[in-house]
């Protein structure tokens, strides 16, 4: 290789890592995760019981339905792992595993956009703006562990697909079982995979007449791959789950934000999400030209993941990072072949330092510890210097935090894992004080009341915590600008 080409190739890899690196320091962001907390609760509980819990193990109630059960079980992987980072190295040990997590799936798209037949140009337009649309996803949960695993196994079948190299092949089975024992969206993954199996059959039925024939190597190891998607503890039960949910509906749904739509988290949250939007955009135009190219199982699965984000915003994150390389594949074609200078890799280098610079100065990049501010930390603080106990109801958005704080010696009403749908309604009654849920309250004898002073997402104020400074039965033990303590005075 020429000198030229050799140090041009250098700039290219430098670029790229000045890339990855900005990004890095923008996703080490500070704990904000609501559901961290009952994660690594919950991994907790599996390290030091060294089993999986039958009921929950936190809540006011021990009654373990179904759902409650899938919950309970399919993340022990994720959860320990979790808990053992933070155990080791506190906040930032996990804000930089985080960022680590996110970082090494952005070089995957990078490498995969490559792969796939994308020009340097494509592959990085698709590393930035994947890159600036995670920063709307640095949740410190196991959801991230899912995505790493989705770019792995469409990186084997990608490159099963061009060497044909049999042990790509066989690394599918096994990611697909330890997915299983990490997150729930290993159901993502096995419908990937048949996706992946149905773009070959048409393919192989488009291409009889050249001669070409079912990969039957290939078919086998995706039927593997979805049987071993069952290898969790919640085994198939969570699909028994999630289609009862999705198609019979569920009081948890609509009630939960990150299952919004793009549209109305937009719309009701002020998130834009702008390279979300330009990388929904070009996937038609990269569709096309990959079904005219014959690559009709790229193109069936950047579609899929493009449509499951219209119902869910959650679905976001594993769209931009599976999907864009089809996209650069696809869309980068269709524009012409651009002639990159060498002065463009070191515009990027320096434009990605200076940022990471700036985001250094202000804050922005390579945070440190928890938001004080999302979580209770002053009245858990308070309760465990007391050594408080008893039945408490707490906020949903809380709970996780406050099992993690005061378990076992308090116990919470609700927290983030739903284990209960049942229980949302008079939830929701008794933060707003109505009739029904002050009768409730009252039948529960909650020992403590934890809650914030207003709705995290609206900022319109409860009545519950105006209710109970008036009530005589109830004493406020603490109080800042956003959260109440009270407790129960003895005897009443």
């Amino acid at each position: 290789m020429p000198s030229s080409e050799r140090h041009d190739r250098t700039l290219r890899v430098i670029a790229v890592a000045a890339i990855i690196a900005a990004f890095f320091g923008f996703y080490a962001t500070q704990v904000t995760d609501v559901d961290f907390w009952w994660h690594i609760a919950s991994g907790k509980y599996i390290v030091e019981h060294r089993s999986l819990p039958d009921q929950d193990p936190f809540g006011v109630y021990d009654a373990c339905g179904e759902r409650c059960e899938v919950i309970l079980k399919r993340y022990p992987i994720g959860q320990v792992l979790l808990y053992l980072v933070y155990e080791t190295g506190g906040a930032r040990g996990i804000i930089l595993f985080k960022a680590a997590l996110l970082a090494a799936c952005l070089l995957i798209v990078y490498r995969r956009s490559l792969a796939l037949g994308a020009s340097s140009p494509a592959a990085v337009l698709a590393l930035i703006l994947t890159g600036f649309a995670a920063v709307h996803f640095t949740g410190e949960r196991p959801q991230l562990f899912s995505v790493l695993f989705g770019a792995a196994v469409l990186s084997c079948l990608e490159g099963y697909r061009k060497t044909r190299k049999p042990w790509l092949l066989v690394c599918i089975p096994p990611i697909m079982a330890i997915w299983a024992n990490t997150h729930g969206a290993v159901l993502l993954g096995a419908a990937l995979l048949g996706l992946y199996g149905t773009g070959h059959t048409v393919e192989t039925l488009r291409g009889r007449k050249s001669g070409l024939r079912p990969d039957m190597r290939l078919l086998v190891a995706l039927g593997i791959g979805v049987v071993c998607s069952l290898a969790g503890p919640a085994g198939i039960a969570q699909y028994v789950v999630f289609a009862r949910e999705i198609f019979e509906g569920s009081m948890v749904i609509p009630r939960t934000s990150e299952y919004l739509s793009p549209f109305e988290v937009w719309r009701k949250l002020g998130i834009f999400m702008p390279t979300y939007w330009m990388l929904l955009v070009l996937v038609p135009v990269a569709a096309e030209r990959l079904f005219r190219r014959g690559e009709i199982t790229h193109a069936l699965i950047a579609l899929f993941l493009a449509v499951i984000t219209f119902s869910a915003f959650r679905y976001v994150l594993f769209f931009v990072f599976l999907a864009s390389p089809f996209i650069a594949a696809g869309a980068g074609r269709f524009l012409p072949e651009l002639q990159v200078h060498r002065r463009v890799p070191i515009a990027l280098i320096i434009i990605s330092m200076l940022a990471l610079f700036y985001g250094t100065a202000t804050g922005r990049a390579f945070q440190s510890g928890i938001r004080e501010q999302k979580f209770p930390m002053g009245a858990a603080d308070l309760a465990a210097s007391q050594g408080l106990r008893g039945r408490a109801f707490t906020s949903l958005e809380w709970g996780g935090y406050l099992t993690w704080r005061l378990s076992p010696a308090v116990r919470v009403y609700i927290d983030g894992r739903l284990l209960d749908a049942e229980r949302l309604v008079p939830y929701t009654n008794i933060l707003w004080a109505t009739p029904q849920g002050l009768a409730f309250f009252r039948q529960e004898r909650f020992d403590l009341v934890i809650v914030p002073t207003g709705n995290m997402l609206t900022g319109e104020a409860y009545p519950l915590p105006q209710y109970l400074l008036r009530d005589p039965e109830w004493r406020v033990l603490y109080r800042d600008d956003h959260s109440f303590l009270f407790q129960r005075k003895a005897g009443t």
